[in-house]
């Protein structure tokens, strides 16, 4: 079974009460991109999501031999075919162990965003260009400065999309983590989340926020279609699960973290909505905690639903190997 897994955001909800005002989110990091298929054994195209055969200077795919379904990571040994692109790294790319285990350390609420990551499969990807950091307001600023580009959340919600919302709740606004002053129970996200008039990229938690001397933040209040607008801007593309993971895991096989095995190295480091239309959600948001989401996990995954950005969530972005820059492809030059 293949699926398309791309990015994040969350649910306008759109209604007369004010509890209906507050959206549903997955709190963890974004990510996306195109598909992958869901096999014990596999070789997967990064740019394409499709079963292929090893190209040239990849290891061939190799049986899992490691506990747990975790076989060795095989990184390719053929050099980056061209200078990384400004503010971009070369990932060679290789044969891994893609999914998550679970870790006797988390609980049943933080390792629900594993069980979607099953089975523990072998998985192949090309050597591809991936954005050092999330991108960031100044950079999404001269994407909208380029294009004119108005975000999901810059523009009003219409009454054919929200059928049953009341005309004065149909106005411009995003999500924003609204934390309440008092212990709550984990069952129901609407007690921490808020639908906030003027909320975007620009206002991140509210008209009265800003931006301002935070040029290099990553950008948030970033719906689905608004990241994909920037990466065709920027000649890239959204990342696929298996290029996120491959990168995110830096070689390692099967650790529960990107660092390692402990959460705390040495004591420090800080079918639901069947009918919603969702994308998968990669990494840690700037809100994982280790009293819910854990999302930072390697290997777990998430969803959102596309039509909203929230406060917590930013992007990257990836080029393939045979892409001359600006999305030229080498075969068509």
């Amino acid at each position: 079974m293949t699926k398309n897994l791309e990015i994040h955001s969350c649910k306008r909800c759109l209604s007369s009460a004010a509890r209906d005002a507050l959206v549903g989110v997955v709190a963890f990091a974004l990510i996306v991109g195109a598909s992958c298929a869901r096999k014990p054994v596999e070789t997967v195209s990064a740019s394409q999501g499709a079963t292929t055969s090893s190209s040239s200077g990849a290891a061939a795919p190799s049986p899992a031999t490691a506990t747990n379904g975790f076989g060795p990571t095989v990184p390719n040994t053929a050099p980056a075919p061209r200078h990384a692109p400004t503010g971009m790294v070369w990932i060679p790319g290789g044969e891994f162990s893609m999914g998550a285990a679970d870790s006797p350390s988390e609980g049943e609420v933080g390792m629900q965003a594993a069980r979607d990551s099953r089975p523990i499969h072998r998985v192949y990807v090309d050597g591809f260009f991936m954005d050092q950091t999330d991108v960031t307001n100044v950079e999404f600023a001269k994407f909208v400065k380029a294009t004119g580009y108005l975000t999901v959340a810059e523009r009003k919600p219409r009454q054919e999309d929200f059928p049953n919302a009341p005309p004065e709740n149909l106005v411009t606004g995003s999500v924003v983590f609204s934390p309440p002053d008092h212990p709550v129970s984990l069952d129901n996200h609407f007690q921490w989340w808020s639908y906030v008039h003027g909320a975007n990229w620009r206002h991140p938690t509210g008209p009265k926020s800003s931006i301002v001397g935070k040029g290099n933040y990553p950008v948030v209040q970033i719906a689905y279609e608004d990241a994909k607008a920037y990466a065709r801007w920027a000649g890239k593309r959204l990342p696929t699960e298996a290029q996120w993971e491959f990168f995110a895991r830096g070689g390692l096989a099967g650790k529960p973290y990107v660092w390692g095995d402990d959460f705390r190295p040495n004591g420090k480091w800080d079918p639901d909505e069947p009918r919603e239309r969702k994308k998968t959600h990669r990494g840690g948001s700037f809100l994982c905690t280790d009293q819910y989401c854990l999302r930072y996990v390697v290997g777990t995954r998430g969803k959102g639903e596309v039509s909203t950005g929230t406060n917590h969530l930013g992007f990257r972005c990836v080029e393939d190997a045979t892409t001359l820059g600006n999305g030229v492809s080498a075969s068509h030059m």
